[in-house]
């Protein structure tokens, strides 16, 4: 019973992290158990018209004691391209993932990118989302 609300006490406190928006993007800080610090985990492009790509740029900081290396950077379709700097990536230091979706669909998208790390057995997930329009907002 207690275990029970010691969860849903961690959930709550995980809900009302710190949030900001700024030009569009909605900025949530995440930090992740093993010691990457992400600048956002989910980008919001807002309405954006048709056919012109926009590039979210996500920056991770490595928090650790030990050197961070990304070992792949995969876009969960074939609408969204991604990239990242190559070698590793000292303890204190950042760099950049970017995620570039094409908007050639009218209408509201989620799309992902996974990042896998030498830190995690699992990748982390990173999302952009919005709504293409066929003219200007």
């Amino acid at each position: 019973f207690i275990y029970f609300f010691l969860l849903m006490g961690t959930f709550a406190s995980a809900q009302d992290a710190p949030a900001k928006l700024v030009a569009n993007q909605h900025i949530t800080e995440a930090t992740t158990d093993n010691g990457m610090r992400w600048n956002e985990t989910t980008h919001d492009f807002g309405t954006i018209v048709q056919n012109t790509p926009q590039t979210a740029e996500f920056v991770v900081t490595n928090a650790g004691d030990e050197p961070l290396v990304i070992t792949n950077v995969k876009s969960t379709c074939g609408c969204t391209a991604a990239t990242h700097a190559e070698g590793p990536i000292a303890p204190g230091e950042s760099t950049i993932v970017k995620a570039t979706y094409t908007a050639k669909r009218v209408g509201p998208f989620r799309k992902a990118v996974k990042v896998s790390t030498n830190r995690s057995e699992n990748p982390i997930l990173l999302t952009v989302i919005g709504t293409v329009t066929e003219t200007t907002p």
